[in-house]
Formats: structure tokens, sequence, C-alpha cells
């Protein structure tokens, strides 16, 4: 029984890593590219980013985020009064995409 333990904790981590990254990093600045994710139960990534004022760059979206180009220091301020969940670093989530 502990060996169960231990492979799902270990499975645990290796299945939250790529997530543990994301979060852990410094949130994107002015004129970088950022991941806008919305909540399940609000309003789309998308019609977050378009109310915020943001552009979209990306041609796909997925429901629950978009990315966005950040124009000013207040971008991400704006992305969250609009009903943003999080605003992440866009450029490590497409080099983990990428990967």
């Amino acid at each position: 029984m502990p060996n169960f333990f231990l492979f799902l904790a270990a499975a645990a981590a290796v299945v939250c890593a790529p997530a543990f990254v994301l979060l852990a990093q410094t949130p994107p600045e002015a004129g970088e590219i950022a991941l806008v994710v919305g909540a399940p139960w609000g309003p789309a990534a998308a019609d977050v980013a378009a109310r915020a004022g943001v552009q979209e760059i990306a041609p796909g979206r997925a429901p629950l985020g978009v990315l966005v180009q950040l124009d000013n220091p207040q971008s991400t301020d704006r992305l969250y009064r609009q009903g943003a969940w999080l605003v992440l670093n866009g450029r490590k989530v497409l080099e983990l995409c990428a990967n």
C-alpha cells in the first residue's frame, strides 16, 4: 500500500509540473505576449480580452484561453477587472506547447 501512495504522488507531480512552471513565473510586462485564462463559469477569455481593449494575436482560440499582446502596464489590471482568472506569460506557454 505505501508503494501505491508513492506512485500516486509521483504521478500527480508529473501531471501538475507544467502548471507549476506556468504559475511560478513572473507576470508578463507591457509589450509582451500573455495568455488570458477565463473562469469556466464566467465570460469567454476572448470576450474578456475584447472588453479590456487588448489585441488577440493567435488565429485560434480555446474556450478558456486566448493569447494577447499587452499594450501598456495597465493592460494586466484591465484584464483582471474584466474577469480574467489568470494572466500568464504567453511566451513561456508557447515554449511549453512547442516542446
